[in-house]
């Protein structure tokens, strides 16, 4: 038997038969618990020269002035983009979902619904992902950035305007845009 990495696992089967089928380097990200990284690089799992290569894109920081991270670094990915983040996120700026265990279903059916007031939340949710993404597409050049988790659920809410900013953003000349997808393999 082998055992590997839950998020290089996760990256090999969206590579292998999901999303990403077909591509030579591919970014794999999961919203959960943190946010777990990982890349298959020139078709192989990427590892670098030793274990965590490519697995901590969650620890790239996008706030230096931000809270310090149980990795040492300050203001990293996933204190404000894995999904307990963004359920932190949701209680703080409205209170009417404070009580909830898991906030996310609910916040994210009022934005179907059309309520306006919760698209700032939403909005500070995908400026940070993009930028944490534009920073992952700088790293590894991939064709594809494949984004997972139960938050993904909502993709079709979350990924139209993270397209558009880190379309804008990445740095992809002459190639073009790298494609950002939701996992084709679910949560």
């Amino acid at each position: 038997f082998i055992l590997e990495n839950d998020a290089r696992s996760y990256a090999i089967g969206e590579w292998k038969f999901g999303a990403g089928r077909g591509l030579q380097t591919v970014v794999c990200m999961t919203l959960g618990t943190g946010l777990g990284c990982a890349a298959i690089v020139d078709g192989k799992p990427y590892r670098g020269d030793d274990v965590f290569g490519g697995l901590l894109g969650g620890h790239l920081s996008i706030d230096r002035n931000g809270p310090e991270c149980v990795c040492g670094q300050r203001g990293c990915l996933e204190l404000f983009c894995s999904s307990t983040a963004l359920n932190l996120l949701i209680k703080t700026n409205h209170p009417d979902l404070a009580t909830e265990a898991d906030a996310l279903p609910t916040f994210f059916q009022n934005l179907k619904s059309g309520i306006p007031q919760y698209l700032q939340t939403l909005h500070a949710f995908q400026d940070d992902l993009a930028i944490g993404i534009v920073n992952i597409i700088h790293a590894f050049n991939p064709g594809m950035v494949i984004i997972g988790g139960g938050v993904m659920n909502s993709a079709e809410i979350i990924l139209p305007r993270i397209i558009e900013i880190v379309d804008r953003r990445a740095w992809t000349w002459p190639r073009g845009k790298v494609n950002i997808r939701a996992s084709a393999l679910g949560n």
